[in-house]
């Protein structure tokens, strides 16, 4: 029997999920915005803001990402995972530099 996505979902994933989703929670809360306002905002089922909250693997990104939207709190996420904050890519990206640059070879022709 295969099992679902949720169940295949890494333990650390789901970890930050949940953690994700009570961090949604508060600042929802903090708004003082109850659920059914938040799905009717968005669009989207008070089961779905209920599983979002709970940190549900199967809930889609775009989902998660609307939450955020309506809280605010989207601009902090995706700057926070911006290219220039990533220092394990910019180390390997340094690492990936050849150690010297040779200049190039005259073509052969004379510049006069």
């Amino acid at each position: 029997m295969r099992r679902s996505f949720s169940q295949r979902t890494l333990p650390e994933v789901r970890a930050s999920l949940k953690q994700l989703g009570r961090y949604i929670q508060t600042a929802r809360r903090r708004r003082k915005l109850s659920r059914a306002e938040v799905a009717k905002r968005l669009d989207i089922g008070e089961h779905t803001v209920i599983r979002i909250e709970r940190g549900d693997p199967s809930v889609a990104v775009a989902a998660f990402l609307s939450v955020l939207w309506l809280l605010e709190l989207d601009r902090e996420l995706v700057a926070s995972i911006a290219p220039e904050k990533d220092a394990k890519g910019l180390a390997l990206e340094l690492a990936r530099l050849p150690a010297r640059v040779r200049s190039k070879k005259p073509d052969g022709g004379y510049d006069f």
